[in-house]
């Protein structure tokens, strides 16, 4: 009686994540499709990278012309406050430590990912400040798609 009662719950658990995972894939794949093209119209060479999942967020400053040092501070700031925080109480200092990090590592991280999307607009020839409207849900997909797949055409004649 008690496994068919589990065996239910657990049918009805995956037929409500079973489509969250479809999305999160159609998802990724797209990213992956965005993030590969535009390093391949970059002339950036690992453009394979973009299906990796650590290896996406290299591939990235590569296309951006960023240091990777960037992501090394991002890695320790991360590491560090995680470290401090999981320490015990966070009313000790060393808690309190670590979630001044962790607040300097999200800051640290936007403006470092703005950065990055800023300088491969403008490589693609749109405006750096289309970096700032990834941060808006539903719109940042049409943008990383029109990042990647439309050309800009420089019209000769507007030049001087």
């Amino acid at each position: 009686m008690v496994a068919m009662e589990t065996t239910g719950i657990l049918m009805m658990l995956g037929m409500f994540i079973l489509p969250f995972l479809i999305f999160g894939l159609v998802i990724y794949v797209y990213l992956a499709a965005v993030l590969m093209t535009i390093a391949n119209k970059t002339n950036t060479p690992y453009s394979w990278l973009a299906w990796i999942p650590v290896g996406n967020f290299f591939l990235i400053f590569m296309i951006a012309r960023l240091k990777l040092w960037y992501l090394l501070i991002i890695a320790l700031l991360s590491f560090l406050s995680t470290f401090l925080m999981s320490g015990g109480r966070s009313e000790s200092i060393l808690g309190i430590l670590g979630i001044i990090i962790y607040v300097i590592f999200i800051i640290f991280t936007i403006i470092i990912t703005t950065r990055c999307w800023w300088r491969i607009a403008k490589l693609r020839g749109r405006p750096g400040w289309v970096s700032l409207l990834l941060f808006l849900p539903i719109v940042n997909l049409v943008i990383l798609g029109i990042l990647a797949w439309k050309d800009v055409k420089i019209n000769n004649s507007s030049f001087w």
